[in-house]
């Protein structure tokens, strides 16, 4: 595996992003800290993860499988 291709760094930069999507939605839960705008900052940020990830594997959505059998 080549570590040092785009798709690589894309697919870890999206797991990091994830994770941060998920600190952000603990932290507006805190009762101390603005959660609204927390929780809007990780529903946007995942919304972007999310279309950024079907933009990115959109071609395998509806392909034939390689060995050709059904499923």
């Amino acid at each position: 595996m080549n570590h040092s291709s785009p798709v690589h760094g894309l697919l870890w930069l999206l797991f990091w992003l994830l994770q941060l999507v998920t600190v952000l939605r603990v932290a507006a839960t805190v009762p101390a800290w603005p959660g609204q705008p927390l929780l809007l900052a990780a529903a946007l940020l995942w919304a972007g993860l999310l279309l950024t990830w079907g933009m990115r594997h959109a071609y395998w959505y509806g392909c034939l499988r390689a060995d050709g059998r059904a499923g």
